[in-house]
């Protein structure tokens, strides 16, 4: 039940929700690493372009992406 409810909550675009499901080596476990994994991830592209974007919209000409 909580894998279901965190996997609507990132489908409803929520990557900030509590998820406190600990990871392990059976498949449940290692499906509850794979999706803090995966919103770790997001967060951190997230942040990463919102930085690009602030930059740019700061006229930084040495704004790029990589």
């Amino acid at each position: 039940m909580k894998v279901r409810d965190e996997m609507i909550e990132i489908e409803r675009g929520n990557l900030q929700s509590e998820f406190n499901a600990i990871p392990d080596t059976s498949e449940m476990g290692r499906l509850i690493g794979s999706m803090q994994a995966t919103k770790t991830e997001l967060n951190r592209y997230i942040h990463e372009i919102s930085e690009k974007l602030a930059d740019i919209a700061n006229r930084d000409s040495t704004a790029s992406i990589v």
